[in-house]
């Protein structure tokens, strides 16, 4: 089944690799849900600022793919529109490393809209304005 799930919280949970679209870049782009549709990747969770897809794999091939046949084509670009985070736990051996505690995730430390935090209950993402 797809789906795309709005949430009111403005966190998100990443729980995979995923992809992150800025929501003002999407309501530009009328033909986004088209593409989205066409290549059979319809699934997320959006709040009012974000749009995170995510898969189970790592490196996340299927969101560098979608990226590089329906978001550049529109003319979006990564970290402006969207970034891509590899699946990165603070979790070892010993269970969860606390000196990484409320740490960002190392491939959102650069980008000027999007925060985020590793926490004992999961890697959280979230829209940072300017």
């Amino acid at each position: 089944m797809h789906m795309i799930t709005y949430q009111k919280e403005s966190k998100l949970k990443l729980s995979f690799s995923g992809m992150v679209i800025r929501v003002s870049v999407i309501k530009k782009h009328n033909e986004f849900f088209k593409s989205l549709s066409r290549s059979g990747f319809i699934f997320g969770t959006a709040n009012h600022h974000i749009f995170l897809m995510q898969e189970m794999m790592n490196p996340p091939c299927e969101l560098v793919e979608f990226a590089e046949k329906h978001l550049k084509p529109l003319g979006l670009s990564e970290p402006k529109d969207y970034v891509i985070i590899p699946d990165y736990t603070a979790f070892g051996i010993d269970g969860f490393d606390y000196r990484l505690l409320n740490a960002p995730i190392p491939a959102t430390e650069n980008i000027p809209w999007l925060n985020s935090a590793m926490t004992p209950k999961g890697n959280y993402i979230w829209y940072e304005s300017n």
